[in-house]
């Protein structure tokens, strides 16, 4: 049995929900060199934004319920910061975005928004929130499926900064107080299936884990 998040001296987890429910997930996409390479696809030169409702957000602690609909949803692992609505740095945790991999090759073939790859029910899963602190942007993002390894990057080969990306999204966008900003997936990505054992670590600070099942 996988234990409940692994804790250090580095930072002890904040167990409560979320002070601010988030109103809007920004999502940042091609953020990893070899993920954009995985993918097919082009280096941004700017960061390349998507949203998603704060609604996403998966309200069970250690299960992740797939909708019934879905026929090909990928892990992707990720630090997910929470924001001030000046961009300032809140709090920080391990986080998987949900893709459904079919409607979003179908979207970006017909020119169409995401939203229904990227914005389903559940398809935000976060671990429990640390204080930010400047030195996440050192560690090391992994995930591991039924115990084996498929995502293993360092934040600090990151294309976008979280300057970059913050100031990125307050010269375009309304930026609310409590807003998450998903910070890129490195490669690796792959399905995820009704039985898995998801397991996500964020340096030395936080391991936790999902169950994925079916709605």
């Amino acid at each position: 049995m996988v234990p409940d998040s692994k804790r250090t001296n580095f930072l002890m987890p904040i167990e409560s929900p979320l002070p601010q429910k988030p109103q809007n997930i920004w999502g940042v996409g091609r953020n990893f060199k070899d993920h954009a390479k995985e993918m097919q696809s082009e280096l941004p030169a700017s960061p390349l934004i998507f949203l998603k409702s704060g609604a996403t957000i998966n309200t069970h602690p250690h299960q992740v319920a797939l909708p019934s609909w879905v026929q090909d949803v990928h892990h992707e692992v990720e630090l997910a910061v929470q924001i001030t609505d000046t961009g300032t740095p809140l709090q920080a945790t391990i986080a998987l975005d949900l893709t459904e991999r079919h409607y979003q090759n179908q979207a970006k073939k017909a020119g169409l928004p995401w939203t229904l790859a990227k914005s389903f029910k559940g398809a935000t899963a976060l671990g429990p929130w640390l204080p930010w602190s400047e030195d996440f942007l050192n560690c090391e993002i992994s995930l591991s499926v039924n115990q084996k390894l498929r995502q293993q990057a360092s934040l600090k080969d990151l294309i976008f900064s979280l300057p970059e990306i913050t100031q990125f999204l307050l010269n375009h966008f309304p930026v609310c107080h409590g807003d998450l900003i998903l910070m890129g997936t490195p490669a690796g990505v792959a399905p995820l299936l009704p039985g898995d054992l998801a397991e996500a670590q964020l340096g030395a600070s936080l391991n936790h884990h999902w169950q994925i099942k079916t709605l």
